[in-house]
């Protein structure tokens, strides 16, 4: 009962203050296309010269009356209000002498409120418009479209950006292993050229042996120079065993 007062005080009022963060023309992103008009009418006023006072139009996207805009995302709730039934009635009649007869038809039609709420106040009124309750659930279907559409653009564009950053992720480990490759090529080619820079070059020719190799491949000269302590055979002209220290004759 309180509410229904509070409502038609706002209602019936001659104007009403917009709720704090309001925007106005402002509308969502969405994959729906282009803002199409699905409802609008026209209040008219004047008898003989008449003129456009009000325009209602509810679109894909928004709710209008002249140069407010709602989106329909912002939208609370839409309700019908003072709802009733307008009946026109056209007569003729035919009096002679004062009896006559009159004959007549009559039809009626439902016209009442249809209330935009935004963060719980009425923002937008289509005020005692025909079939208000049919208006209303063409809103709220468009609003629940929206709504739908909103969600699921959202839910691909977080897909997508799952799918880029797992391709990040991806590619940084890649970049790793590759790097880990280089690091252990490099690794490998300076323990080559080292042990290739320490082979044991002959005194008597000058050919340059493998560490391992006791003579000469090319001239069969000595290489070596065994160790009478430890028998280790060290590089010929070596003055102490590169084994056990002891020196060399």
């Amino acid at each position: 009962m309180v509410r229904m007062r509070f409502m038609s005080q706002i209602l019936f009022g001659t104007s009403m203050a917009m709720p704090a963060g309001w925007k106005p023309n402002q509308l969502p992103p969405t994959n729906l296309g282009p803002e199409q008009i699905i409802w609008k009418n026209n209040v008219m006023t004047g008898i003989i010269n008449r003129k456009v006072a009000e325009t209602q139009v509810i679109t894909n996207y928004k709710v209008m009356q002249n140069q407010i805009s709602v989106p329909l995302t912002d939208l609370d709730d839409i309700i019908v209000m003072n709802s009733h039934r307008e009946f026109q009635s056209q007569r003729a009649g035919i009096y002679t002498r004062g009896i006559g007869t009159s004959f007549g038809t009559g039809r009626g039609r439902t016209v009442g409120d249809v209330v935009f709420m935004y963060s719980g106040r009425p923002v937008v009124i289509f005020r005692q418009i025909p079939d208000p309750t049919g208006v209303c659930r063409l809103a709220k279907t468009a609003r629940r479209s929206l709504i739908a559409a909103n969600k699921q653009a959202a839910n691909v564009a977080a897909k997508s950006r799952k799918e880029k950053e797992r391709e990040i992720q991806d590619s940084a480990r890649i970049q790793t292993k590759e790097n880990r490759s280089s690091k252990n090529a490099s690794t490998l080619s300076a323990d080559s050229g080292l042990r290739v820079s320490i082979q044991i070059t002959c005194s008597k020719c000058g050919f340059s042996n493998s560490t391992k190799s006791r003579f000469c491949v090319k001239c069969g000269n000595s290489l070596t120079s065994t160790c009478s302590k430890c028998g280790r055979n060290n590089p010929t002209g070596s003055a102490f065993c590169n084994k056990c220290g002891f020196a060399l004759a």
